[in-house]
């Protein structure tokens, strides 16, 4: 059984080439994928594909990753209270978070996050690790 056929990633970059290579490293590794440079189509496509993860730079520009992920948090919250939904993985990316950032990047919500530039086979790992399918799913 292929853990990852069923998954989807929601990638939100404003990098155009960070982009391209996350879709291209984890549709490679059959991950479907969607993907978008801004926090706010970034909530949004959160809340209309329901993805099992997100990647999230932090540094975006207009509406944050921070608040982006505060947003989806909260969105998340009250569907998850109308069905019963699984709550999304949110891994934050940064090349330059500080740490006081850190403290901030977990009461906005993020599970998990990762500095650039980090091994894509650690993060490919750590998706597959994480994102455990309900046989209900299949």
């Amino acid at each position: 059984m292929a853990m990852t056929q069923t998954t989807d990633v929601l990638i939100v970059e404003d990098d155009p080439a960070s982009r391209r290579l996350l879709l291209d490293v984890l549709n490679n590794a059959g991950y479907r994928c969607q993907a978008t440079d801004n926090g706010e189509d970034g909530v949004r496509l959160a809340s209309e594909l329901s993805p099992r993860a997100i990647l999230m730079d932090i540094k975006l520009p207009g509406v944050s990753g921070i608040v982006a992920a505060g947003r989806i948090r909260e969105a998340e919250s009250q569907q998850r209270k109308q069905a019963n939904r699984r709550a999304m993985l949110i891994i934050g990316m940064s090349a330059h978070a500080m740490k006081n950032d850190l403290e901030i990047i977990e009461q906005a919500g993020f599970d998990y996050f990762i500095t650039k530039p980090f091994s894509y086979r650690v993060l490919l790992q750590y998706l597959q690790e994480s994102l455990v399918i309900d046989p209900t799913d299949l």
